[in-house]
């Protein structure tokens, strides 16, 4: 599990005995990791399935087999691209409503921003 404890800590859990803390240089830095860390743990489960279903049939890739394998692809972009999106709202509703300081929200949403992209 990869759980944000701020802007730039996190935290991965792989079981009862890993727990790494780690800490990025900025909360750009650290979406990106969490990012590229997650699509890499969905790939792996994918890879994981693909190697079970293989074992299981060794026809040869059907249509439908490949659909399916796409269509859980855009599942996993489209769950990172909401939460982005989410994390983004959320910043933008604070720059409007003046929770913050000026400065810091613009500095927010420009980072969220960029990471939206």
């Amino acid at each position: 599990a990869i759980d944000a404890i701020d802007t730039t800590h996190f935290v991965i859990t792989n079981g009862p005995s890993q727990v790494f803390h780690l800490r990025a240089l900025n909360e750009v830095q650290r979406q990106r990791w969490v990012t590229a860390l997650e699509l890499a743990k969905a790939k792996a489960i994918k890879n994981l399935e693909d190697v079970s279903d293989e074992e299981k049939d060794n026809d040869n890739e059907t249509p439908v087999t490949a659909l399916k394998e796409k269509l859980s692809e855009l599942i996993t972009t489209h769950n990172l691209v909401q939460q982005k999106h989410h994390e983004l709202m959320k910043v933008l509703a604070d720059v409007e409503t003046g929770k913050e300081e000026t400065g810091t929200n613009l500095t927010k949403l420009k980072e969220k921003a960029v990471m939206f992209r």
